[in-house]
């Protein structure tokens, strides 16, 4: 459980570094750098831990294809939208994923969707509201919320795929595959936006490496091998401390304000969390059928 929580948490802190260095470096560029950097780290991980680099190739295969779509256009989702919608709305559609990932395990995974499970959803949802509030919508936030409702539903999809992979590959290797085919995914869309990025200071390319080895890298790896050894229904529900890692983050370093509303919504959270964690068989993720 721990790995989900840390992966969670460390994505949380993608909101505030993400955006700063949008300011200068465009949405498909940045995922397209931070790529580069993680497929080195991911690299460097499976060398040193002296695993195979050979999958089968219907495994292969699964792994591309989860990650072009979570990996490469999930992600590209998600920094357009946040870019247009903003943090706030980003973080609350972000709270719906676990309910997709949900309904994705019973429907390919066949885990039951039990009265606690659903329960605990709405409090998580209910309390990412409180968090981050919500103002009326309009113009280019139509749209950034249109791009972040296709980055949850991706980012179900990539997870419960992982999952059932890992039966048959370990998740580092299964991350690595994935992040080189999100790469290459966006490589061709991402060949306008490199060439206007004219210069990079220190502080951008930090964030950038940031971005690459640690919230993509580590976070993705902890997330893949802990959703191994749960319930992906009770593993997802972990994505809604992203938002709340967020809003702490904003209160502590950038001086924000406590609201109410933050503290009850980290509570509710919180007791979405426990009341989620029931005996899920942590059952692999079965065949490739």
């Amino acid at each position: 459980m721990w790995r989900l929580a840390l992966a969670a948490a460390i994505w949380g802190s993608m909101f505030p570094v993400s955006a700063e260095v949008m300011r200068t470096v465009p949405p498909l560029a940045l995922e397209w750098l931070s790529y580069v950097v993680a497929m080195a780290v991911l690299g460097f991980l499976v060398w040193w831990r002296r695993l195979g680099w050979r999958l089968p190739a219907p495994v292969l295969a699964r792994a591309a294809l989860a990650g072009m779509a979570g990996y490469g256009m999930a992600i590209a989702a998600q920094y357009t939208g946040t870019r247009q919608a903003g943090p706030q709305l980003g973080a609350l559609i972000t709270a719906i994923t676990p309910a997709l990932i949900i309904v994705g395990a019973r429907l390919s995974l066949h885990e039951p969707v039990t009265a606690r499970k659903a329960l605990a959803v709405c409090l998580a949802v209910a309390g990412i509201l409180l968090v981050v509030g919500l103002g009326p919508l309009a113009g280019p936030q139509l749209e950034g919320a249109g791009w972040l409702l296709l980055t949850a539903g991706l980012w179900a999809y990539v997870s419960l795929q992982m999952k059932r992979l890992s039966v048959h590959a370990d998740p580092l290797v299964l991350t690595l595959y994935g992040v080189i085919a999100g790469w290459a995914a966006i490589t061709a869309p991402a060949a306008g936006e490199l060439g206007s990025v004219a210069v990079i200071t220190a502080a951008t390319a930090g964030g950038i490496f940031y971005l690459g080895a640690v919230a993509t890298a580590a976070a993705y790896y902890l997330w893949n091998r802990g959703l191994a050894g749960v319930g992906a229904g009770q593993g997802g529900l972990y994505l809604v401390l992203q938002p709340l890692t967020g809003a702490l983050i904003s209160a502590i370093w950038l001086h924000a304000p406590v609201t109410p509303g933050l503290a009850l919504g980290g509570l509710l959270v919180a007791a979405s969390l426990v009341l989620g964690a029931e005996g899920d068989a942590p059952a692999r993720g079965g065949g490739l059928a």
